[in-house]
């Protein structure tokens, strides 16, 4: 099952999901110490996190496409490097098992999902207000595009487990089990 929630204040059920799946929020909240330990309160013993953000990539010589990406997101796009989310996890004593740049992977879906919802529009029928809000996200969207084939940008996938209850010698799943 999954569950939408408030970046800011989340509060999850102490051991009470085997997975955690993060996308984009790591990157959308001033919370991000406050979302991490939620992360390892709300994971069952050895329970899987999976964080996917945009962190910062070559800042220098992209100063510009940054500051226009970071002036033109609302709420604002904080993201950070890739290190600082990895040390971020491993202060909190996850076992980082994957870390890698999934950025050469998500630009064509980006682009495939603008396109599929370009032919989608029909001419004279969206109303001004929603047309608005359309070209406001498109905007956005573009200059994350530029941001991201600047490599200013970057999108990271991290796969971690849960390993501060092994600390404690609880064994949490099976696979926990020494033969």
């Amino acid at each position: 099952m999954f569950y939408a929630a408030d970046y800011e204040t989340l509060a999850l059920k102490p051991s009470g999901y085997d997975a955690i799946l993060c996308r984009n929020a790591l990157s959308a909240t001033a919370n991000r110490e406050g979302m991490a330990d939620q992360f390892v309160e709300g994971l069952k013993p050895s329970g899987h996190l999976v964080v996917v953000d945009f962190v910062v990539g070559e800042a220098s010589g992209n100063e510009e496409i940054l500051k226009r990406l970071y002036d033109g997101e609302t709420p604002k796009l904080l993201p950070l490097r890739a290190q600082q989310v990895a040390g971020m996890l491993k202060k909190r004593n996850f076992l980082i098992h994957v870390a890698k740049d999934i950025t050469d992977e998500v630009m064509p879906r980006i682009l495939e999902g603008w396109g599929r919802f370009s032919q989608s529009l029909k001419p004279g029928v969206t109303p001004r207000f929603n047309a608005e809000i359309i070209l406001d996200e498109l905007t956005k969207w573009e200059t994350r595009m530029r941001a991201l084939q600047s490599g200013a940008l970057r999108v990271y996938r991290f796969h971690a487990t849960n390993s501060a209850e092994k600390k404690k010698g609880r064994v949490g799943t099976l696979s926990d089990w020494k033969y």
